[in-house]
């Protein structure tokens, strides 16, 4: 792709805001950072720095899982090895890293969208994606590797002559996709079945045995390991073949604007495509059929999650639908007005997005749960011995910073055994026969003895989100209490275990 001198100044505007944001990234207080992404996000970073020592795919170090997506897990490994960190800045580097990767992604729209629909058209998709993506993707989640992937498969589809090793390499690609997030597990049916309508069978197996040769391996590992191919964090949350109306949706307002739009012009596109097929005024090219193949894989994805996931709903689900939006608003406008004017708007998404930032370094943190975690964790480092083993619901930034081995209890980056453990109702000789010392419980709108301990003893169980059944009931005394946080009607508190 040959650009003239004129468009380098992508390149300026990306590099603004990687400086923006790694400017961020480097002088935030740690406290911050862990506010602003997923508690999840550690699960990964748990993994990774267990995998370095050892200890296999485990998050506790004593029980092996493939509850994560395993494109960026792998990823995180490799770093972890690279540069083995303390847990404050490698937060800050897997941060950094996807600052970079969602940079390049972006650098890498523009010139694609360009070299179809032209610079203006490349300069508004640049502006969707910084504004819907950019920073969301920057999350410590797998959002930044999904964003590149999306990206890289579009600009491989813009090849003038597709040849049979062509589309065996773009299922390639399409099988690297999946494993960044396994729910496109939509888009190979979708493309499959358009490409024997475009090119014939033929080429069409090839796309698939491509992505196959990628994916397969995967899924057999987790079967030969766990019964299923699927993870178990994809088993747990999802009611398939049971409808489990979800409205339990966790969107922040750009995340609402991102959805709507994306689904909005996926049916407009869909529409629009399919008429010129049925009425042949256009011979639709390769990177169009992927755009529709995506525009079909955000309204059925998005339908599969309101039917059958049962846990709740979050903003980072859904980060590529602000790249669909991208490239089919392109496709669909094609407009011609001044570069100029597209600049203007491009320069203001920018203030957005450093006006963003600041206003994230003045962020009052004092009673966020994250925050709150933090400090306890570092207690537990400071107060613990280096051995004791934890247990806790929602533990991915807790076990991470407190370097200590915490079971998670709400079972996501467990094994399918503690499934059965919980549906037995023998969590308690569970938590036991793991030489448990302490239990941690974080309480949001706890109850009022509970927050004022005022109480002689507190009870809990949890659910086996696979068999839907709550396990045995676990009870804390009062005395045992080694930590106490409230902030608001909230709390967190370490009882000691005996």
């Amino acid at each position: 792709m040959k650009l003239s001198g004129k468009y380098y100044y992508p390149a300026g505007i990306v590099l603004l805001l990687f400086i923006l944001q790694t400017s961020f990234l480097l002088f935030a207080d740690i406290r911050l950072l862990l506010d602003l992404i997923p508690d999840d996000a550690a699960y990964y970073f748990k993994i990774a720095e267990n995998f370095h020592k050892g200890m296999g795919f485990s998050f506790d170090g004593l029980h092996q899982t493939n509850g994560f997506q395993p494109l960026w897990q792998y990823v995180l490994i490799a770093l972890y090895s690279i540069h083995p960190s303390d847990p404050e800045n490698f937060y800050r580097i897997v941060l950094i890293l996807q600052t970079i990767i969602v940079s390049v992604s972006s650098l890498l729209l523009f010139y694609s969208v360009n070299k179809v629909n032209g610079e203006v058209n490349a300069l508004i998709a640049l502006s969707l994606v910084i504004f819907f993506v950019f920073s969301q993707a920057v999350n410590g989640m797998e959002s930044a590797v999904v964003a590149l992937m999306v990206i890289i498969l579009y600009a491989y589809y813009l090849k003038n002559n597709f040849s049979p090793v062509n589309y065996l390499i773009a299922g390639l690609i399409t099988g690297l996709l999946l494993l960044s997030r396994l729910d496109f597990i939509f888009l190979p049916g979708i493309m499959f079945l358009l490409v024997i309508l475009s090119d014939g069978s033929k080429v069409s197996f090839l796309y698939l045995f491509g992505c196959a040769l990628v994916l397969i391996p995967y899924m057999f590992n987790n079967y030969l390991h766990t019964g299923h191919f699927q993870p178990i964090s994809g088993v747990l949350k999802s009611s398939f073949p049971d409808i489990s109306f979800n409205f339990d949706l966790q969107f922040t307002a750009t995340a609402i604007v991102s959805i709507f739009a994306a689904i909005s012009a996926a049916i407009v596109y869909i529409t629009f495509q399919f008429k010129n097929i049925i009425t042949g005024k256009v011979l639709l090219q390769k990177h169009q059929l992927l755009a529709i193949s995506l525009s079909l894989t955000v309204i059925i994805h998005y339908s599969f999650y309101l039917l059958f996931i049962k846990w709740p709903v979050l903003n980072y689900y859904f980060i590529f639908y602000g790249i669909v939006f991208a490239f089919i608003t392109a496709d669909l406008l094609k407009i011609k007005i001044k570069r100029g004017v597209v600049i203007l708007v491009l320069l203001f998404v920018i203030s957005f997005v450093a006006f963003k930032s600041v206003w994230r370094l003045n962020k009052n943190i004092d009673n966020s749960w994250h925050a709150r975690a933090y400090n306890a964790a570092v207690w537990t480092r400071d107060n613990t011995d280096s051995g004791a083993v934890l247990a806790m619901k929602d533990a991915g930034n807790y076990s991470f910073v407190s370097g200590r081995k915490v079971i998670n209890l709400d079972g996501l980056v467990n094994d399918f055994y503690f499934q059965d453990v919980l549906k037995e109702r023998k969590l308690y000789s569970y938590l036991k026969s793991n030489h448990v010392s302490y239990y941690v419980i974080y309480k949001a709108s706890a109850e009022k003895e509970l927050l004022e301990g005022n109480y002689n003893r507190y009870r809990q169980s949890f659910m086996s989100y696979k068999y839907m059944m709550d396990s045995d009931t676990l009870s804390f005394i009062k005395d045992s209490e080694v930590y106490r946080d409230r902030f608001n009607n909230s709390a967190i508190i370490i009882w000691k275990i005996n």
